[in-house]
């Protein structure tokens, strides 16, 4: 079995008590026997990290502890230990007093929020270390809702619905956003065709749906003039940012366009195969829980550099 390593924070990596080496920014390579379960240390170098210390089994991969995250490769398993911002001293980042609720954004051991409405309060704990914040409130569709702004390493935005119950109804990784006149996102993301997405979001049935999308690419982006093995990747990216994906396809493909999206699944992300894969296939990672991930892999036979075929690996 083949295992990989990665953390957020510089560490070393021990097995059985030896040195195996640095895991931050490198991935380090294991291959385990299936019938052994050493016990692995991961020691951080900073104070921002976190000492784990694990026997890696079925039990640690199937419930892996809070800051690692588990994805299977189905082959090997890709292990990752995360940054975990709990000494962080007290600091108030942002603060509103509305009319219908007090809104705090603060640091105390990690970054905490807590909303104070007439009818209910909310607290919220976050593991990231945010350098400011900013709280919007805004009304839209009758009703009462907080965004909150944090900046960190990537710029996360929440939203707060105010009712007789406060609730969290949006959460994600944005590039700016705007609440006038209608709640809007713009994401910027860093794939083959530099997409730039922006959203408008409309509230129904007690959550935020996609009313409609718009997607702009680099200039003189061009599919035709990407290299074949980098087709693939280029027309899964551009499935994911929600852009039109027909000048990646033959028109057997485009005329069952609309049967993609469930052939394919709710996938987060796109990586090329590891050394123990076929080198053909594409990799899509798929969330699992919180912490665990799975990937499924595709090949695509091209034409003329138009994909007519995608199939799905069977293991």
């Amino acid at each position: 079995m083949f295992y990989y390593f990665s953390s957020d924070y510089p560490a070393v990596i021990k097995i059985n008590g030896m040195f195996y080496g640095k895991i931050q920014d490198v991935i380090k390579p294991l291959r385990i026997e299936k019938n052994l379960s050493p016990f692995i240390e991961i020691c951080p170098l900073n104070e921002d990290g976190c000492a784990v210390n694990f026997i890696l089994d079925g039990d640690f991969l199937c419930s892996p502890p809070k800051g690692v995250s588990i994805t299977d490769l189905k082959g090997g398993y890709l292990v990752k230990f995360y940054n975990r911002y709990d000494k962080l001293p007290f600091s108030i980042l942002a603060q509103e007093k509305l009319p219908y609720a007090v809104v705090t954004v603060f640091t105390e051991s990690s970054l905490k929020l807590s909303i104070e409405s007439q009818s209910d309060f909310y607290a919220e704990t976050f593991n990231i270390n945010c350098t400011d914040a900013t709280i919007t409130p805004f009304n839209l569709s009758n009703e009462r809702f907080i965004a909150i702004k944090l900046n960190a390493r990537e710029v996360t935005l929440c939203v707060y619905h105010i009712g007789e119950k406060t609730k969290k109804v949006f959460c994600r990784s944005v590039f700016d956003f705007s609440t006038s006149p209608e709640f809007t996102t713009t994401e910027k993301f860093n794939d083959i065709a530099k997409h730039i997405v922006n959203t408008v979001w409309e509230f129904n049935e007690n959550q935020f749906k996609i009313k409609s999308v718009s997607c702009a690419k680099k200039v003189g982006f061009d599919a035709n003039c990407l290299p074949e093995r980098l087709i693939p990747y280029a027309f899964l990216e551009s499935f994911l940012s929600g852009d039109n994906i027909e000048e990646f396809l033959c028109e057997n493909i485009k005329e069952n366009a609309d049967k993609l999206s469930s052939y394919l699944g709710d996938f987060i992300g796109i990586f090329p195969p590891p050394t123990f894969r076929d080198i053909n296939e594409v990799g899509l990672i798929y969330s699992i829980t919180e912490n665990k991930y799975q990937v499924e892999y595709f090949t695509f036979e091209l034409e003329n550099k138009k994909i007519f075929n995608i199939k799905k690996s069977e293991c």
